[in-house]
């Protein structure tokens, strides 16, 4: 199974390229739901479409991975690539495991979605958008104070669309801002059970 693990923490300059975002990701969707004036699209970002789904397990789903080749747009994740499709009203997950060579304080979390977007770091809640619907870009949300554990760390993303376009930006930066790079790593299927087992008994002490 492939993951992935930060090769630089100062990026000198703030140039960013392929490096500078997480692009190893397992994915499963679309998940579809129904808008309505009673129940507006935004609150699908709060309903969970798979359960547990801040640390869902692999073995249960059928995860399908992208390693970001081919996408148009530098740290672009195009979710109507991945599942061959533009519906709408529609929902997805992105996984990944992050190996940090150190515990990592006060970095900044840079996203951008379109449409809404949900993230967890070690089951922990970090991130919501669901304000209006939007175009997804390079950095549109910017989440300080963000923390990295020595080791593995689970990354969940949860993205919901509205209509057309859908896709996803994810990266990291240091607290000056300057990017951190990521390299794709291998690790076994179940070396990723026992990484997450190990984060949900953390999460519970």
């Amino acid at each position: 199974m492939f993951c992935n693990a930060i090769t630089a923490i100062n990026s000198k300059g703030g140039f960013l390229n392929e490096h500078s975002f997480i692009m190893s990701w397992y994915l499963i969707g679309p998940f579809q739901f129904r808008s309505t004036a009673d129940r507006p699209a935004g609150r699908a970002i709060h309903h969970e479409f798979m359960s547990p789904e801040k640390i869902p397990p692999l073995h249960s789903y059928a995860w399908r991975f992208s390693g970001g080749i081919g996408e148009k747009n530098l740290g672009d994740i195009d979710l109507n690539r991945i599942f061959g499709t533009a519906a709408s009203d529609t929902a997805a997950y992105a996984v990944t495991l992050l190996w940090a060579p150190e515990e990592l304080h006060e970095l900044q979390l840079l996203t951008g979605s379109d449409d809404y977007i949900k993230v967890w770091i070690n089951g922990r809640l970090v991130h919501t958008y669901n304000m209006a619907a939007r175009t997804g870009r390079i950095d549109q949300d910017k989440v300080p104070y963000v923390r990295l554990n020595q080791g593995y760390n689970l990354i969940v993303v949860k993205v919901v669309n509205i209509d057309r376009d859908w896709d996803f930006f994810f990266r990291l930066a240091d607290g000056d801002g300057s990017p951190i790079e990521f390299h794709q790593q291998t690790i076994t299927g179940e070396e990723w059970e026992d990484i997450c087992r190990e984060i949900e008994r953390k999460l519970l002490e």
